[in-house]
């Protein structure tokens, strides 16, 4: 099933309305539930569809009880960066038209530019099996 996705309904239309949407972790973790699981949590070791949410984020599978998380897999994974500042960077990285670099990132974001470079290398290097230190960023 192909899902057509519409701004403002799907994803935010503007910086100001990702800032607003995106503005603590556990709504961009929220987010990415959504993304991965449109119907609903699916197990992806044992197909089960019951699950709940643990303390600490993730989901624990009723039929085969492994622990899942929405950034398994994805370039947020256990990263100690926050999620809001991987959205923020992630929207100035595809949204200018000449591009952005970290430094400019991180006095938009008021956090350190190494945390911004490794969330744009990890974004650019992911797709080829690159991993990178994990920096956190400090705000």
């Amino acid at each position: 099933m192909v899902v057509k996705h519409a701004a403002g309904r799907d994803y935010p239309r503007s910086y100001a309305e990702l800032r607003a949407w995106f503005d603590e972790d556990w709504k961009c973790l929220d987010y990415l539930d959504w993304l991965r699981w449109p119907e609903g949590f699916v197990c992806p070791h044992c197909a089960s569809v019951v699950g709940w949410r643990l303390a600490d984020s993730r989901w624990k599978c009723g039929g085969c009880d492994r622990k899942v998380s929405a950034t398994a897999g994805t370039i947020f994974d256990k990263t100690r960066t926050p999620l809001t500042v991987w959205f923020a960077t992630a929207w100035r990285m595809v949204g200018d038209k000449v591009g952005v670099s970290a430094t400019q990132t991180s006095h938009g974001l008021r956090c350190q530019a190494a945390a911004c470079w490794v969330c744009w290398f990890q974004a650019v290097a992911s797709p080829l099996g690159v991993s990178v230190l994990r920096q956190p960023c400090r705000m």
